[in-house]
């Protein structure tokens, strides 16, 4: 299982082009791109740091289903 994260704000950058390289000579059955630019991710601003006590982040954003992704893929 491969996670590729492109973090180019160009859609069909050269980071892109890398990871469907890699997506394409790659033998996994579960390879994954993430086009972060395309996700809305907040900056974490809740200072008393919730998310260490309860686990999860106090936003309601994209960022909850990279950390997902991530988790499936390690």
């Amino acid at each position: 299982m491969i996670l590729g994260m492109n973090y180019s704000k160009r859609k069909n950058g050269n980071c892109r082009d890398v990871l469907e390289l890699i997506e394409s000579t790659n033998n996994s059955d579960a390879f994954l791109i993430l086009n972060i630019p395309e996700l809305s991710i907040s900056s974490c601003c809740d200072y008393n740091y919730a998310c260490f006590k309860t686990g999860s982040c106090s936003f309601e954003d994209d960022f909850g289903g990279v950390i997902d992704n991530i988790r499936d893929f390690c």
